[in-house]
This record gives structure tokens, C-alpha cells and sequence, in this order.
């Protein structure tokens, strides 16, 4: 029997530490870009990975893998909050909002420039270069889940996030009821003003506004409850990927539900503009499941480790 035991703890160990490059500092999102709660890519820095490979992380460190050197510079940048990579043949460092990494790398009137401020002299003769595009997100790119594309393609790299308690948080009761723009509709273009009636709310990319059409996604906002959490990242909820037959949200008699993006899973509850005369019965959701990090897989390995020892 002691004998099994130990054998099953070993196996316990091995297999679970040697197959997670996950580190106490970071944990894995998924699949693809890091992504916000609004769907976009925080800005970022990004450089080839193979001369990062050869310049910088066998040459500074090399008893380290790439994922390694790269959780190291991010480490460097206060406002660094996540690193996506093998999506395309680059790695990247994502960043809080735009004007972080202007602080960083200087400012450009162009989407993409060289960033000058942060190791730009390197045996190769290259450095890192700058990411902010028109869809990327510009302030409090807090990274809730992973996914887009690339090349026509869904990305397959892998997304991990920083473990600051001020960067992975459950984001719970978001709401587009309590703005304060000037129609206090969640709409506010050209500068204007943006907040949240309810003490406990902070203003947020994405949501909804009936009468934001003209002025495009990039002035709607929404007021969200969050909540620190180290141990999981939540569970992030669409209203916009619905298939039933008006792809509206609204399901009633029957109709069938569905999402038409992988990940996510119908769920009850959300908002639908067109399913007042049909109650709340009829309207749903498309939620991701809430992920584990590296922290609670931790902890549920300890309390295993602690029950097989006391048998």
C-alpha cells in the first residue's frame, strides 16, 4: 500500500509539472490572442521570435525557454499584463491601455513604428516594434479571454496573463443602465464624458447602446462590477453571437439556442432588444467557461497529495 502511494504522489508530481510551463507569476488563458472583455487585442509590442530566440534569450539567458524570457521582460514593464504567442512567427508583450506604451516606446501618428526606448540595440540590429491599430483597445485592456484570427485562420498560439490581483479579475454584473454621458444612453463620442451612476462601477469597453449606431463600437462603454481574483479567470458573456432564427438572443417556444463562436456556451439570462413581448424566459446568452489557473490547479494538487498521504 505505501508503496502504491508513493508511486501515485511521484506520478502526481511528474506529470503535472512537467507538462505545465504555467509558472506561480502567470497562467494560461487559452487558445489564440490575449483578448478583452470587448473582444479586442490589448496594444502591444511585439518582435520575430526566432531572433528573439537567437539575440536576446539564448544569448542574456540561455538556460531558459522562450516563454520564460519572455514572462522576464514583462516582468521589467509595471503595465505589462500578458504575453501571446505562436498565433503568427512573432511573440508579443501586451500592454494596459495606449498610453502605456507610449511611455515605453515614444509616441507615432502611425499604427505600427519601432519602439525606441526599450532595447532597441541588439546584436541583430533589430528591436521590438509597436501595435496599436484602430481595433485595438485603448484603456483598462484588462485580459478576460483569448481567441480572433490570423491569416483567415483561428489562432492556435497560446495567451497567458499575469497574475497581479489588479489584472485577472472576475468581472461580474456589467451593466449599461447606470451611464452618465450626457443621454445617459452608454454613448459617448468625440470626448464625451463617461461614468457610472452606482458607486462600485468602473466604465468599460463594449456593451450595448440602442442609439449609438452612427457613431460606431468605439463610443459605446458599459459599467462593470469587478472584483479581484487570483484564482480564476472569469467567464466572459456575449450577446451578439446567438443563432437562433434571428440571431437576436431571444428563444422562445422552443427555438433552438446556440453560439457561433467556439468556447462559448449558451447560458440563461443577457439582453435582447427584440424578445420584450415574449419575457425573460426567452432570452439567453453566450458565456466562456471560467478557467482555472495555475494557482487553483496548485492548491487542488496540495489537497490530493495531503489525502493520499493520510491513507
Amino acid at each position: 500500500m505505501h508503496l502504491l502511494r508513493n508511486f501515485i504522489l511521484v506520478k502526481v508530481f511528474v506529470l503535472c509539472f512537467s507538462n505545465h510551463r504555467s509558472t506561480e507569476a502567470y497562467s494560461l488563458v487559452g487558445s489564440g490572442w490575449c483578448l478583452t472583455y470587448a473582444q479586442r487585442g490589448p496594444p502591444a509590442i511585439w518582435r520575430n521570435r526566432e531572433e528573439f530566440d537567437q539575440y536576446y534569450c539564448k544569448q542574456f539567458a540561455n538556460t531558459k525557454t522562450t516563454l520564460e524570457c519572455l514572462e522576464d521582460l514583462c516582468n521589467e514593464l509595471s503595465d505589462c499584463i500578458a504575453i501571446d504567442w505562436k498565433s503568427n512567427e512573432n511573440v508579443h508583450l501586451r500592454f494596459r491601455s495606449e498610453e502605456s506604451v507610449i511611455n515605453v516606446c515614444g509616441d507615432s501618428p502611425t499604427e505600427v513604428y519601432a519602439c525606441r526606448n526599450f532595447q532597441t540595440i541588439t546584436n541583430d540590429g533589430q528591436g521590438w516594434q509597436v501595435w496599436r491599430g484602430s481595433e485595438a483597445c485603448k484603456n483598462n485592456c484588462d485580459v478576460t479571454s483569448s481567441g480572433g484570427t490570423w491569416d483567415g485562420r483561428q489562432a492556435n498560439g497560446e495567451c497567458f496573463v499575469k497574475n497581479d490581483e489588479n489584472l485577472v479579475r472576475e468581472k461580474i454584473g456589467c451593466r449599461s443602465d447606470i451611464c452618465t454621458d450626457y443621454f445617459n444612453d452608454c454613448c459617448a463620442p468625440s470626448g464625451e464624458p463617461r461614468g457610472c451612476s452606482l458607486p462600485g462601477y468602473t466604465v468599460y469597453e463594449g456593451g450595448t447602446s440602442s442609439s449609438c449606431g452612427m457613431h460606431g463600437s468605439d463610443a459605446v462603454y458599459q459599467c462593470c462590477l469587478s472584483q479581484p481574483s487570483s484564482e480564476i479567470i472569469s467567464n466572459v458573456c456575449r450577446s451578439d453571437i446567438c443563432t437562433d432564427y434571428f440571431n437576436d438572443c431571444c428563444a422562445p417556444s422552443g427555438e433552438p439556442r446556440g453560439c457561433s463562436l467556439p468556447g462559448y456556451t449558451v447560458y440563461e439570462g443577457g439582453t435582447s432588444s427584440s424578445c420584450g413581448m415574449h419575457g425573460s424566459d426567452a432570452v439567453y446568452q453566450c458565456c466562456t467557461s471560467p478557467t482555472v489557473t495555475y494557482n487553483g490547479l496548485l492548491g487542488l494538487i496540495f489537497a490530493i497529495v495531503v489525502a493520499l498521504m493520510l491513507v
